[in-house]
C-alpha cells in the first residue's frame, strides 16, 4: 500500500469520525452518568477487581474524548469530576509487591500486567491528553 493511499484512508476515516460523532455523543449521554456513579462507588477499592473496573471505565472516558471533548464534558463541573477521578487513580498507592526492587525482567513484565499499573497508565494518558489539548499554558 502506497503512502498516498494510506493518507487518503486516514483522511477519510477522520472525516467520517468527525461527521458521525453524534451516535457516540448519545451513548455518552446515556451511559456515562452510570459509569461515573460506578467510578465514584469503587474509587477507594484498591483490589484487583476494583482497579480493573476503574480501568475499564477510564478507558471508555479516554477513548470517547480522543479526538474532541464529548459534549458532556465541556462544562467545567463535569470535566472537573472526571479529572478528579483520574487524579485520584493516579495518586493511589500500589501494593509493595509491585514496587519492590528487582533485577528480573520477567518479574517486571508480570508487574506491568497488574491492574494497578494499567489503571495508572490509563489515568496518565487521559490527563496528559486533556491538558495537551485543552490546557492553557499561560497559567
Amino acid at each position: 500500500m502506497g503512502l498516498y493511499t494510506l493518507k487518503s484512508i486516514c483522511k477519510r476515516y477522520e472525516y467520517e469520525f468527525n461527521t458521525k460523532r453524534d451516535p457516540l455523543d448519545e451513548i455518552v449521554d446515556e451511559l456515562f452518568p452510570r459509569c461515573e456513579e460506578i467510578a465514584n462507588e469503587v474509587i477507594s477499592d484498591c483490589s484487583d477487581q476494583g482497579c480493573r473496573l476503574k480501568n475499564v471505565i477510564g478507558q471508555c472516558f479516554y477513548i470517547s474524548n480522543q479526538l474532541s471533548l464529548c459534549n458532556r464534558y465541556k462544562s467545567t463541573e463535569t470535566l472537573d469530576s472526571l479529572v478528579a477521578f483520574f487524579k485520584t487513580c493516579l495518586e493511589a498507592d500500589i501494593d509493595t509487591s509491585l514496587t519492590s526492587k528487582t533485577e528480573s525482567i520477567a518479574v517486571i513484565d508480570e508487574r506491568i500486567k497488574s491492574q494497578q499499573w494499567k489503571l495508572k497508565e490509563t489515568s496518565m494518558h487521559f490527563l496528559f491528553r486533556i491538558f495537551q489539548k485543552y490546557g492553557n499554558p499561560e497559567y
